[in-house]
Order: structure tokens, then C-alpha cells, then sequence
């Protein structure tokens, strides 16, 4: 990871980064990330798998009632 670092950050806005991160039981250099991925539009991990599956669960892709045998499905297959 890069790492980052801010000089001549007014106190007002280190307080309200500090204050912000104890809300949400953070430390103040994750707060900064978390707010960065925000300003910037970028994704975490979190966000982007949470987005597929609202995109499945959308779908409303329906399992097939029965399945057929992985055993017959192997024989036919090594049959060919």
C-alpha cells in the first residue's frame, strides 16, 4: 500500500476527520480512506459484491426443480 501523507491540514477539518472517525469506530487514518473511496467514486470489495448481488437477486434466476445425476453426466460426457 502507498502510502499518504497531508501537510497543512487546518485544525477545523482534522477535528471534524477526528470526530467523524470516533462516530463510526474508526481510526482517523481509515476514516480518511473510507471518505477518499467516497469523494473519489471508487469501490471496495464490500460495495462491488453487494452491487452483483443485487444484480442476481434481480434476475430472479430460478434453480431447476431436479438435477440430473453428476455420475450420469460424467459417463455421458466420457462416452462422447
Amino acid at each position: 500500500m502507498t502510502l499518504l501523507q497531508i501537510r497543512n491540514l487546518s485544525d477545523d477539518v482534522y477535528t471534524a476527520l477526528r470526530a467523524a472517525a470516533q462516530a463510526e469506530n474508526r481510526t482517523v487514518p481509515q476514516q480518511t480512506v473510507v471518505l477518499l473511496r467516497a469523494a473519489l467514486q471508487v469501490d471496495d470489495d464490500r460495495a462491488r459484491r453487494r452491487r452483483v448481488l443485487d444484480r442476481l437477486d434481480r434476475l430472479q434466476v430460478e434453480a431447476p426443480d431436479s438435477l440430473a445425476d453428476p455420475a450420469t453426466l460424467i459417463r455421458e460426457d466420457r462416452d462422447r
